[in-house]
């Protein structure tokens, strides 16, 4: 029977399965050093979002862009987030902003469009007289009958506001028999149809008088007698008011 000889140095083959033997058997680890694991050695999508630290993502590492509406969680941004003057109109949807994101006082007179305000707009009685600059509302600005008695202060209107026409008339008038009376045709250059005629007789001795029309710059006026005699009105002047 041939016996095997140990000649006192092991094969390179024994030496490799002793090193693993050892290693499997004492559990160290071997500790990769700072910067070791380079770009290159990571493959595609291998990073995933349990492998990063909370709070590991820096500013420095997002690229330009990076961060779209699709990754902001609902309610994420808040106003301490924002820079001052970070929001713009181009960054604002149609119909972004309503009553309640205004602060108070936020809309005065450079913040409202020309036209944009229509009566929808305004609340009951919100325009007050403080409201109104100057000379700002003009004829095209009062509807039809909108200004009533109450609305005119006493003594607020003056000839100039009533359209009034006024002038002095001399007439003399013939004699007028008991009983009868008389139409005096008044020439008045303004007066029209509709309009209203106020007449002044200052020597109306003995006979009344009325308007009983107004056409085409002329006002005719009724002179009666009621008395028992004639009565010869003197020729005179004739006060006539024409309000149109």
């Amino acid at each position: 029977m041939a016996t095997a000889r140990f000649n006192g140095r092991p094969s390179p083959a024994m030496v490799v399965s002793l090193v693993a033997l050892f290693v499997a058997l004492s559990g160290t680890a071997f500790a990769l050093s700072n910067g070791a694991v380079k770009s290159r050695h990571i493959a595609a999508n291998a990073v995933k979002s349990k492998h990063v630290k909370n709070q590991g993502v820096k500013r420095a590492d997002l690229r330009n862009g990076a961060v779209n509406a699709a990754k902001l969680a609902e309610g994420a941004v808040n106003p301490a987030n924002l820079a001052d003057g970070a929001v713009t109109p181009t960054k604002l949807a149609d119909g972004a902003v309503n009553s309640t994101k205004l602060g108070e006082n936020s809309v005065d007179s450079t913040k409202i469009a020309a036209n944009s305000v229509g009566n929808s707009d305004l609340g009951f009685a919100s325009v007050s007289s403080s409201k109104l600059a100057n000379a700002s509302v003009g004829t095209v600005q009062v509807a039809d009958g909108a200004i009533t008695g109450p609305k005119i202060a006493d003594g607020s209107l003056t000839r100039d506001d009533l359209g009034v026409v006024g002038t002095t008339v001399v007439d003399d008038a013939p004699s007028i028999a008991s009983g009868t009376c008389t139409t005096r045709i008044l020439s008045v250059p303004g007066a029209a149809t509709g309009d209203l005629a106020v007449v002044n007789y200052t020597a109306a001795v003995g006979f009344q008088f009325h308007v009983s029309a107004v056409s085409g710059n002329s006002v005719w006026v009724d002179l009666c007698n009621f008395t028992t005699g004639a009565i010869n009105p003197p020729s005179q002047n004739i006060e006539v008011l024409v309000i149109g």
